[in-house]
């Protein structure tokens, strides 16, 4: 199997579909859904043991994920995928954000704080 290497933006759609079948492989079923961001990222869906997480990654990374939010069910990661554009900072309706340690319950952004 060739070794995928981080592509320099922007990816093209055969680059993001190798990437997403690598993902497929990688993930099995707990892998959901896969979007193409803007340049080389892609925002995924895979599930973890308790909740749904939306990954954020550069397309041919097999290392790093750049940043993560998690969800509660699949309904609402996939909501949140559907409705993030480059516009946003980031998905809505997450209830942690890995990075930073951020929380909101039930998703409320008006509830946020950072968890110790």
């Amino acid at each position: 199997m060739k070794k995928l290497e981080p592509i320099d933006p922007p990816a093209t759609e055969e680059e993001f579909s190798e990437y997403v079948g690598w993902l497929e492989k990688t993930y099995g079923d707990e892998f959901a859904l896969a979007m193409h961001m803007s340049g080389n990222r892609c925002a995924f869906l895979h599930r973890m043991l308790f909740n749904w997480d939306l990954s954020v990654c550069q397309i041919g990374d097999q290392v790093g994920i750049d940043d993560s939010w998690s969800y509660e069910n699949l309904e609402a990661a996939i909501s949140g995928l559907l409705t993030w554009g480059d516009d946003k900072p980031e998905p809505e309706g997450w209830t942690r954000n890995l990075k930073t340690g951020r929380r909101r319950p039930d998703g409320d952004p008006t509830k946020e704080y950072i968890s110790d």
